[in-house]
């Protein structure tokens, strides 16, 4: 069974790096640089080793997590064509990337102990929730949007959809994609089948390392990043990464992501749902009793905004999909 999950999630992933793969050569014979996308500075960045990137933490993670993340910005040609990388099935990877990523994902599996929930089936299980709803956000711009979707349903709720071009950039990256796929797969890695509060209580060393705060989510955070830095690997990374600012944003969505799971944390939920209700309703809602204002959550750029707040919800009804299926 253990060997089964794993080579599962690696197929899932070897599609993933041959869409970005695809992904890159279209823009390539487009005469696009391959940054242009990730509009986080005027220059041009030319292409570098991806593997001498250091996906290690180096400052505090609760530091690093961002309310808005950078994603890619399609061109009006794009999102009119639709998807950009359906010729990827016929990407033919380097066999020695392949194996690297079954070694990291065999790495990753071991890493999660013997335990009845928190175990490699389970973030198995998120991952594939993730794929799933990926699967099924449309990224076509003729389909029409309405104004009000469900407004008679849900009181509220979706009264400020995301634009065609905002769905269009979460749906078109596969970078994006596959960080969010091994956030699912990471984001309990080495957890030691208690809560966070209990760890707090009694006063154990992880707690204690990091400051008492989303214990197992900061520590899976840096056991993930701590293994994919590992020389052995370093033919993935050099294939993830071709630019420095692809590293920054696949580094930021899975700091986001996995901390997006700490459902037992009232300030991380609470933060979550006034950041949600700022962005996608009409009215203005705020948590009684918690110190977190909207007015904190007005960015200029609404559709990163938006996005943002959605992959981390993205990931968080995947990490409690096993409640909503039916035996």
């Amino acid at each position: 069974r253990f060997q089964r999950l794993v080579d599962w999630n690696v197929d899932q992933l070897v599609k993933l790096l041959k869409k970005i793969v695809a992904k890159r050569k279209i823009d390539r014979e487009k005469g696009l640089p391959s940054t242009s996308s990730y509009p986080q500075g005027e220059e041009e960045e030319a292409p570098q080793n991806g593997a001498d990137f250091d996906l290690r933490t180096k400052t505090s993670i609760l530091q690093e997590v961002s309310d808005v993340i950078t994603f890619p910005q399609p061109s009006l040609g794009e999102i009119i064509v639709g998807d950009s990388v359906g010729e990827s099935d016929e990407v033919e990877l380097d066999s020695h990337v392949v194996v690297q990523l079954h070694e990291f994902m065999t790495s990753i599996a071991t890493l999660y102990g013997n335990h009845p929930f928190h175990g490699f089936a389970h973030a198995s299980h998120v991952a594939m929730a993730v794929i799933t709803w990926l699967s099924r956000v449309s990224s076509s711009a003729q389909e029409p949007v309405n104004e009000h979707p469900y407004e008679e349903s849900f009181s509220g709720d979706w009264k400020k959809p995301l634009s065609s071009k905002d769905m269009f950039s979460l749906t078109s990256d596969p970078l994006t994609h596959f960080a969010l796929v091994l956030s699912a797969l990471c984001h309990d890695v080495a957890h030691t089948g208690v809560c966070n509060a209990q760890l707090v209580k009694e006063n154990d060393k992880t707690a204690m390392k990091y400051n008492e705060k989303s214990v197992h989510e900061q520590a899976s955070i840096e056991l993930t990043f701590e293994t994919l830095m590992n020389s052995k690997y370093s033919d993935l990374r050099n294939l993830l990464f071709a630019t420095e600012k692809e590293f920054r944003h696949f580094r930021q969505i899975v700091i986001n992501c996995i901390m997006a799971t700490d459902i037992l944390d009232d300030h991380v939920m609470a933060k979550q749902a006034v950041r949600w209700g700022c962005l996608f309703r009409d009215h203005e809602e705020e948590e009684d009793g918690d110190d977190i204002s909207i007015s904190e959550f007005q960015p200029e750029n609404e559709g990163d905004q938006k996005l943002s707040i959605v992959v981390e919800r993205l990931i968080l009804i995947s990490d409690i999909a096993h409640t909503m299926q039916v035996n």
